[in-house]
């Protein structure tokens, strides 16, 4: 081949231009004398390199006597001496383009910010990107705003990376679209990095694209040089998938307006940022976080309109989200701030873990600007330092079904708006130091079973239902080896209510102040304590009136204590032991003590 290009290259000086044959290939080290030899003659071309043989910019080229489009230098060549109006070109004619075909030396040291400007503006539909190395650009680099964009790093034992190192703080970096909606964008084994401290912008900022992906895309490296790593910004129907990495400042990942939804999926990580891991911040009419690790950031997770103004929608966090290990303590690991004056968020929580908050702080809190509908279904919330979920808003519609508790300080779930939109079916509380359940304000929404699994905490821990009315509920503390406190549980009207399995009854449960067992009820009810159980100072208060059609029944089984304890029953007509139940005699109904 140095033969053939050796001849070539003798025949060729001082000889007029002449039509090239197609029947053999000249191999050339570099692209400058390309113009030169084709218009020599020169039939294909084979670039070995940019500026040296091997360094990388290799292409192929074809002479095409009958082309006329606008030279670039790269994709297109004007053939030395022709004017621009004469036809013939010489065109690349192999598929993904290199930034190295450009000039670029992709080194981790040059500022390569001219070739990758050259290389991103000649990417099409037609012609995809190929990126090997460190490519380092002083200056922010914006892709065509075009569908059908297809970027992908080339395979190797480093990750193909595009690096900022300009002096400029402040806007965004690399920009894919505009204002024009797009599709067909596919980025795929890239990282993109900024060794400059940004103070606002996003690294990267994706504008209006629909119908797209972006898979095994990292940023950042943990550094927090990035302002916000990533900006969905008016995306919709759009996967992010892969090993993700993303981090940032601000945000992690900044997420606003769009047409359709978006999905996170495939176990990456928004991790170790110095704001919030998360950030969905207006106008999302869909979201799905089906997988991912939010992990090490000041908060994991808010949802706001502080982007657009407008309302979100229906936002879905699946059970492979975490939520977890925030660093905040002024504010909740995850925050529900506002959802606008129209209750159109429907935020679901579906098996999700929620977990590790900030010292003094929750796991999760919803304020009082929230009026949308959130729900937890199943799931974990855990190891918190400042109860597991409070509900600052009193207008929210909220839902618990299900979900696990988890050594939880403080308590469990803290109604402080006085939601009365609040409904809990099957919830287990394990290892919870604190039993505040309601705080203050009572609930009428209360189905199913609580499953509470106290701490073996010497006495400090609260147990505090604080008025159980008008529901079927079945509350059963399990393995109680400590003097628990026990407050405000109300009957109501079908309400089914319990307390067992305490193994110690040198501990009994002890009324908190303002304690009293109150029950109210009407129609069939059955209220049991229960095993090894044993109350303390427990007042019960209005009994519920004894008449036809009352079959209620207040019991104490006494399992395996020799002699039964007795309780004090206060009512109009005076005290009772256990048990008590509502009988007839033939006369008149009454309560049997």
């Amino acid at each position: 081949m140095r033969l053939v290009s050796l001849i070539f290259w003798i025949l060729s000086i001082g000889a007029a231009a002449a039509a090239p044959t197609n029947d053999i290939v000249v191999t050339y080290p570099t692209h400058a004398a390309i113009a030169a030899l084709v218009q020599a003659g020169a039939p294909t071309i084979s670039q070995a390199g940019y500026a040296a043989a091997g360094d990388g910019g290799f292409a192929t080229y074809d002479w095409n006597p009958a082309s006329l489009p606008t030279a670039d230098g790269v994709t297109v060549i004007l053939p030395t001496g022709q004017s621009s109006g004469t036809q013939g070109r010489i065109l690349r004619a192999n598929g993904a383009l290199d930034p190295r075909v450009f000039g670029a030396k992709c080194d981790g040291a040059t500022d390569d910010h001219a070739a990758l400007a050259a290389w991103a503006s000649a990417l099409s539909a037609a012609t995809a990107g190929l990126l090997s190395g460190d490519c380092r650009t002083s200056t922010a680099i914006a892709f065509p705003d075009l569908s059908g964009i297809v970027i992908a790093g080339a395979m190797g034992a480093t990750k193909a990376r595009l690096t900022y190192t300009g002096a400029t703080t402040t806007g965004d970096i690399f920009t894919f679209g505009g204002s024009t909606q797009v599709s067909n964008l596919l980025l795929k084994d890239i990282g993109f990095e900024t060794a400059t401290v940004m103070t606002s912008g996003a690294l990267v900022h994706v504008k209006n694209i629909v119908n797209s992906e972006m898979r095994g895309i990292s940023e950042g490296l943990n550094t927090n040089n990035a302002f916000t790593g990533l900006w969905l910004d008016g995306a919709g129907l759009f996967i992010v998938s892969g090993e993700y990495v993303f981090n940032g400042s601000a945000n992690d990942v900044l997420v606003s307006g769009g047409p359709g939804d978006i999905w996170f999926k495939g176990g990456g990580q928004l991790e170790n940022g110095a704001g919030i891991g998360l950030h969905i911040a207006g106008g999302v009419p869909g979201f799905n976080f089906l997988s991912g690790d939010v992990l090490g950031n000041a908060q994991s997770l808010v949802i706001d309109e502080s982007v657009t103004g407008t309302t979100n929608q229906q936002l879905n966090f699946g059970p492979h989200a975490f939520f977890d290990i925030s660093t905040s303590t002024s504010k909740p690991n995850v925050e529900l701030v506002a959802s606008g004056s129209a209750i159109q968020d429907l935020v679901t929580f579906n098996g999700s873990w929620v977990a590790s908050s900030g010292i003094g702080q929750p796991c999760a809190q919803i304020d009082s600007g929230f009026a949308g509908y959130v729900n937890f279904e199943g799931g974990e919330i855990a190891n918190c330092n400042a109860y597991g979920v409070i509900i600052q808003s009193a207008t929210a519609n909220i839902n618990f079904s299900g979900t696990y508790f988890l050594t939880v300080g403080g308590g469990g779930i803290y109604n402080s708006g006085s939601n009365p939109n609040v409904t809990t079916a099957g919830l287990n509380f394990l290892g919870v130091s604190n039993w505040d359940y309601w705080g203050t304000v009572p609930n009428s929404n209360i189905y199913g079973t609580l499953n509470i699994n106290p701490p073996n905490n010497a006495g400090s821990a609260q147990i505090n239902l604080n008025s159980l009315t008008n529901q079927n509920a079945s509350v059963n503390f399990y393995n109680n080896t400590t003097k628990e406190w026990i407050a405000g549980l109300s009957g109501g009207a079908s309400n089914l209510w319990s307390l067992y399995d305490n193994p110690n009854a040198a501990y009994p449960f002890q009324a908190a102040p303002g304690g009293n067992l109150t029950l109210g009820e009407t129609s069939t009810n059955v209220h049991t304590i229960n095993g090894y159980v044993k109350l303390q100072a427990v007042a019960i208060a209005s009994l519920p009136s004894c008449a036809a059609g009352t079959v209620g029944e207040i019991a104490f089984v006494n399992n395996g204590i020799a002699a039964p304890t007795y309780h004090q029953a206060v009512s109009a007509t005076g005290s009772a032991e256990w048990p008590v139940s509502c009988s007839y005699n033939g006369t008149s109904y009454g309560w049997v003590y």
